[in-house]
């Protein structure tokens, strides 16, 4: 693995291309021919590979560091003008090269170029070769060396989807819309070949990414969204519109369940074994060519340092080879927006972000235009609760093994009774919107310890008040962030940043997919008459969905579209917006107390 991850300056990417991993040149702009029948055996057996790339001892080992000879990886060499493209260039050259047996001096094992070439349009829709175009040829056997004779389209697929690629591969015809899916292809499988060493793909992936839907036309802007920042490997497909072409997530609770926490070094090296599958999935799913997208729109800040790294170093390389705009995404501005998605809402409106690291009040007057009215002055609710789980050692109880620490409070608080404890809620003299929740773990945790004294159990094991606990918990913490948005709604009102009839208050963030404390805001925006968005539980948590909307949002604003993207870095901490809870502090709003009956 390359050790630059490690650096809070990303590294430069035209250097991190492995030696063996070469893109058939081609120009876009160019029509594409391939080799005549007439050309030589020499010309037809010369390699792609330039001096100093193509044998094993020559190149740079990305393990060793070693370098023989200079690395030269800009999209220039990848994708070359049409001229390189003469007849010297056979069919077969433009076919992805297999792992050669032990002891071959053939390409490497584990070549990132390995998948399905393409099939030609015409092919594909079943039309008759024209005179003079080249014809399908035989291609070996890549285990037993034999030959064959060309295959049609259809026994092609019918062998790859039985299983049968890698041991047959498909003899085809190379047009114009084949390179161009080949190459699209190729640049994605090479972009992840820099964080893993690629593993041998089942060519039907990327037949049915490329070759099942050539050439369908899409009239909307399109944004791939990936998503690193915290535990989640996420990315997804939508359009100016509003639709979700395409998404997928893979979701690292339970490994961090088995460590107590998340350990920032396991997720890092759990977003680096899954990005390319879960970014190859959204294109899949979304039926989306790569080079069909309009931007890439990715996770900077704020999060984790290792796993924002991750993120950011895929997606320049991408966008460096795909030659498309890139798009910087703040986290909690991406959660703030994917209301807009869902539902029709108008600049100003009032958000709560509410989660595991993020917990802050801000109103929203643009796509990239926000003024924060108070945040947390310590931890994130979400950090609280998991805390207060480990310590009850939820993940022991039956019901709660598999569950998450807040969903865990959420779901034995339902059998507990929320006034069993006396807890006050936290800063209750502060007439601000500032939010505290380290306080309040330590006055449960203080509770934990005499009740495992009563009890007469060692730390570690079940107490049988654990549901008082948790209802108690549970209640506290509503309680205190629905006092701190009241505040926040009058303030607004006050200083007409609100219209005085049908404002908005969106609640988004992991910790707003918890329904008792949606019913506690839900109380607060009828005292107001407000209205109350929440996007759906799965919209709540992280995912690559809201990270391609904001980057639609953006798009479409023109705000924050990079087309250089050289010293762009990642962010662990960063503020959103303009800074104004002073000033809420100073207006010294005071609260009408309201009756908390959920």
């Amino acid at each position: 693995m390359v050790n630059e991850l490690h650096s809070p300056v990303p590294f430069v990417l035209t250097e991190m291309r492995p030696p063996h991993a070469l893109a058939p040149r081609f120009s876009p702009a160019a029509p594409q021919r391939c080799r005549p029948p007439h050309a030589s055996r020499r010309a037809r057996r010369r390699p792609l590979v330039p001096p100093g790339l193509g044998s094993r001892s020559s190149g740079r080992s990305l393990q060793s560091g070693r370098t023989d000879a200079p690395l030269r990886t800009g999209a220039a060499e990848l994708l070359p003008q049409a001229d390189e493209l003469s007849t010297q260039r056979s069919v077969r050259e433009l076919t992805p090269r297999t792992p050669s047996p032990v002891g071959s001096t053939g390409s490497q094992a584990g070549d990132p170029a390995e998948a399905l070439p393409p099939v030609s349009l015409r092919a594909a829709q079943g039309g008759a070769r024209r005179p003079g175009r080249a014809r399908l040829r035989p291609v070996s056997d890549v285990t037993s060396g034999a030959t064959g004779p060309p295959l049609a389209l259809g026994e092609a697929r019918s062998a790859v989807l039985a299983g049968q690629g890698p041991a047959l591969w498909p003899r085809w015809c190379a047009g114009t819309e084949g390179v161009i899916y080949r190459v699209s292809m190729l640049i994605l499988s090479k972009t992840a070949g820099v964080f893993s060493k690629p593993a041998r793909r089942k060519t039907y992936e990327f037949l049915r990414i490329f070759n099942f839907h050539p050439g369908k036309p899409f009239l909307h802007k399109l944004v791939l969204g990936i998503e690193t920042s915290c535990d989640d490997t996420a990315a997804a497909v939508v359009d100016e519109t509003g639709n979700i072409l395409g998404e997928a997530i893979h979701s690292q609770t339970e490994v961090h369940l088995k460590t107590g926490g998340i350990v920032p070094s396991v997720a890092q090296q759990l977003h680096r074994e899954n990005i390319q599958r879960i970014v190859q999935e959204a294109l899949s799913s979304s039926k989306v060519c790569p080079s069909e997208l309009s931007a890439v729109a990715t996770t900077v800040k704020p999060g984790l340092a290792l796993s924002l790294g991750v993120g950011l170093s895929f997606s320049l390389h991408l966008v460096d080879q795909l030659k498309k705009p890139f798009i910087p995404i703040h986290h909690m501005e991406a959660h703030a927006l994917t209301i807009r998605l869902l539902n029709k809402v108008d600049f100003p409106f009032l958000v709560l972000l509410i989660s595991g690291g993020h917990c802050l009040l801000a109103l929203v007057r643009g796509v990239s235009d926000f003024l924060l009215l108070g945040k947390s002055l310590d931890i994130a609710p979400g950090d609280m609760l998991d805390k207060v789980a480990r310590r009850l050692s939820l993940i022991k109880h039956p019901e709660c093994s598999t569950m998450s620490g807040g969903k865990a409070i959420e779901h034995l608080a339902k059998q507990g009774n929320k006034l069993h404890f006396d807890i006050k809620p936290p800063m209750q003299r502060a007439k601000n919107c500032d939010f505290s929740f380290s306080g309040l773990q330590h006055v449960v945790d203080r509770i934990i310890t005499q009740k495992e004294k009563e009890e007469g159990i060692q730390k570690g094991e079940i107490l049988a008040s654990a549901a008082h606990i948790a209802a108690a918990v549970q209640h506290t913490t509503a309680c205190h962030i629905a006092k701190r948005t009241h505040r926040a709604i009058l303030f607004c009102k006050q200083r007409r940043l609100l219209p005085p009839s049908n404002a908005v208050l969106v609640v988004s963030g992991g910790v707003a997919s918890n329904f008792y404390i949606r019913k506690a805001l839900e109380i607060v925006t009828n005292a107001t008459e407000c209205t109350l968005l929440c996007p759906p539980p799965r919209l709540c948590t992280d995912n690559g969905i809201m990270i391609a909307w904001n980057g639609i949002e953006r798009l479409c604003a023109g705000v924050g579209v990079l087309h250089n993207t050289e010293g762009i870095r990642y962010e662990p901490k960063c503020p959103l917006g303009v800074d104004i809870s002073e000033e809420v502090g100073e207006a010294a709003i005071k609260v009408p107390r309201l009756k908390m009956d959920i």
